[in-house]
């Protein structure tokens, strides 16, 4: 075989002798050229060579161990399958965790497709589902390690150690997890043993898990990472050493801020005249705020984490500025004022560095949690449309009280583009009181007579009030989008027809999760 093989690479012009093959086969060879007899011995030895091959001896599969959770109830079946062929994918969330939740597992036929995903969302909202069963046919098939990567950690500390010192780098962060809630200083000797040999990308990734119960006893390992190569490493560093007020960086933000950002408040009335005068004339004494960030960026700014070179069309002065409001609380700079974070934005919005001062407080709300400044910087649509992660961060920060208001104010100023940005993202179900709200809202519109910049976010409302209404405002839901496929059923216009189809896209999604949670329930 290996001189068939020489010869085609050779080719047969170049070599004026023939390759030898079996005896036997050569024999068998029909007449022809010299390129047709060297690919026929060439096929024929290697059909001989695989005829006397002896089969491998191969030991069967222990079986999959046996199934702890519930079976999917057959009338759920087609609506599961339904689901994962990609057929109202934007249900797929909320119906895979909500079927999580009820402690259901897939039937078999469906593992091998969710086994497939490629996508990460659709990966860990499926995995719950896939039982022992969808975890035992992993471990046969290398394109399916995912699942076993994304196992949750062992209980047994030995176990736990092992996978921490040999496991995936998504494995070693879940053991390094674990052990923190479990022994925080024994996480963080293993995290400090382990940075030095580490890629940037994954000390960055490992030291997040700081982040858990984070301490005054982290500090020191903090400060070293202080001092890393990755300038993502410093960032996350210092993001984590601010949330520490008794920290040697906390103090030097505080300073630092104090250096740039001064207020002039203006004295109080003095004396009862002026007293009575100015209660009377409910005007109150707006304090001033003088601010002078550094033209150079200090060296020791940069070593705590603050970013020199600015994004595109940002000044550099501004783009400082922000990232330092960032890693202090708000109200430790806005205090002085002696105003609420809704009577400071204004205020701030009139100031020269208005863009950095918004970016900071917006920032530092998130880092800091809080809540007040969120819901304040929230109001402000303007922030919905210049960064949409941001305000998903800082609706984080808020309570059901403070999401309601806002929602109602939203509905009320009969502002559907920034409420659908603001709810676009919010998991299902909603709070008892929104879908009565929202649907309030969207039985008084007449969406022939809407402006077509406000049907797309008006239907796309409906559409959330199909995926995340509770259970008893489904019909209701149903019914109002209904009422607007009646209005549009005589028009023929393609962007009314357009309309239509969506609309009835909408009752289709809004039926299979009603179906799905009355067979759940039961």
């Amino acid at each position: 075989m290996e001189q068939l093989t020489r010869l085609a690479l050779v080719g047969t012009a170049n070599a004026p002798v023939d390759a030898a093959s079996l005896p036997a086969i050569t024999a068998l060879l029909p007449e022809g050229s010299r390129e047709q007899r060297l690919l026929w011995a060439a096929g024929a030895d290697a059909l001989y060579r695989q005829a006397g091959q002896r089969a491998a001896t191969v030991m069967p599969a222990s079986p999959a161990p046996a199934e702890t959770r519930r079976p999917l109830p057959a009338a759920l079946r087609p609506v599961v399958a339904e689901l994962l062929s990609g057929r109202l994918e934007e249900l797929q969330p909320w119906a895979s965790t909500h079927l999580a939740e009820c402690g259901y597992v897939l039937p078999p036929e469906s593992l091998l497709t969710v086994l497939a995903f490629n996508h990460k969302a659709q990966r860990a909202a499926w995995l719950p589902l896939l039982g022992e069963r969808g975890r035992w046919l992993a471990a046969q098939n290398p394109d399916w390690q995912w699942v076993l990567q994304a196992a949750p950690a062992p209980a047994d500390a030995a176990e736990l150690e092992q996978q921490w010192q040999e496991g995936t780098p998504a494995a070693r962060k879940t053991a390094l997890t674990a052990q923190r809630q479990r022994d925080p200083a024994l996480a963080r000797d293993w995290l400090a043993a382990a940075l030095p040999q580490e890629k940037a990308e994954q000390r960055q990734a490992l030291s997040e898990v700081l982040a858990d119960g984070l301490s005054s006893d982290d500090e020191a390992l903090l400060n070293q990472l202080l001092g890393d190569r990755s300038q993502g490493v410093r960032q996350q560093a210092a993001g984590l050493l601010a949330q520490l007020p008794a920290s040697a960086l906390a103090a030097r933000v505080r300073e630092r801020v104090a250096a740039c950002v001064q207020w002039q408040v203006p004295d109080a009335p003095q004396g009862t005249v002026a007293k009575v005068g100015a209660w009377l004339s409910g005007k109150r004494a707006v304090p001033a705020l003088s601010i002078n960030p550094p033209n150079e960026l200090p060296k020791d700014w940069e070593r705590d984490g603050i970013l020199a070179q600015p994004p595109h069309g940002t000044g550099a002065r501004s783009w400082w500025l922000a990232q330092l409001l960032g890693l202090l609380p708000p109200d430790a700079w806005t205090a002085p004022a002696g105003l609420t974070p809704a009577e400071l934005l204004p205020l701030l919005k009139k100031q020269e560095w208005d863009d950095a001062l918004l970016d900071g407080v917006a920032r530092a709300a998130v880092r800091f949690g809080a809540a007040d400044w969120a819901a304040a910087l929230l109001a402000q649509p303007a922030l919905l449309y210049r960064d949409p992660a941001l305000a998903d961060a800082l609706w984080q920060t808020l309570g059901d009280e403070q999401r309601g208001s806002l929602i109602s104010n939203l509905l009320q100023a009969d502002n559907l583009d920034a409420l659908e940005r603001l709810l676009g993202s919010r998991p299902a179900p909603w709070p008892a009181t929104w879908s009565p709200l929202l649907l309030q809202t969207l039985r008084r519109l007449d969406f022939l007579k809407l402006p077509t910049k406000r049907l797309s976010p008006a239907l796309e409302l409906l559409g959330m009030a199909a995926r995340h209404a509770a259970a008893g405002d489904i019909p209701a839901v149903v019914q109002v989008i209904e009422n607007e496929i009646g209005q549009l059923a005589g028009h023929t216009e393609w962007q009314y027809q357009q309309l239509r189809s969506r609309a009835e896209r909408l009752v289709a999604l809004a039926r299979t999760r009603h179906t799905l949670l009355q067979e759940t329930a039961q």
